[in-house]
């Protein structure tokens, strides 16, 4: 049986390392600061250089006020803040189809595979500190009659473990 284990979608989120500045300068400018350096180490704009960044006109992440997307962009890709409360921090949502479009350009361009790890090594800066908020997991079972409930029996019973190891 060929068994395809793979990120569905995620969620980051970035927050300021250095708090000392005023309230309104989150909405005035440090947000789109965070935000810019997070496209520049991400690269995201050179791996999607047909989809421009621009203010989301909706569809923004569930309590977030401002956002942006890659405009015309065939999958859902959202970055997302709130002007006042900053603990929120900075939303970036990968869907399925946006993490593997991503991963797929990036390997074209600069000619090396990407995975979440090496991606988090790359976005890393001093100026924002960030965590993985939300991860799906996808596990595709290719070209067998899978039963899916009775796997999921299995599992519920205890007679089936999963187990991951990524080295």
């Amino acid at each position: 049986m060929s068994v395809t284990p793979d990120i569905d979608q995620f969620t980051i989120i970035l927050q300021p390392t250095d708090l000392n500045f005023e309230f309104e300068e989150w909405d005035e400018h440090i947000a789109d600061n965070l935000i810019n350096t997070f496209l520049i180490k991400s690269k995201l704009l050179t791996v999607f250089p047909n989809y421009p960044i621009a203010e989301s006109d909706g569809g923004i992440l569930k309590s977030y006020i401002f956002g942006y997307e890659l405009q015309n962009s065939p999958f859902y890709f959202r970055i997302a803040y709130h002007p006042t409360y900053i603990k929120m921090g900075i939303s970036i949502y990968f869907s399925a189809y946006a993490w593997a479009e991503y991963r797929k350009n990036y390997e074209t361009i600069f000619n090396e595979k990407i995975h979440l790890h090496t991606f988090f090594q790359m976005i890393s800066d001093d100026e924002y500190s960030f965590r993985l908020s939300r991860i799906d997991m996808a596990v595709d079972f290719k070209n067998e009659n899978v039963d899916i409930a009775k796997i999921h029996r299995s599992l519920e019973s205890g007679r089936t473990e999963f187990r991951y190891n990524h080295v």
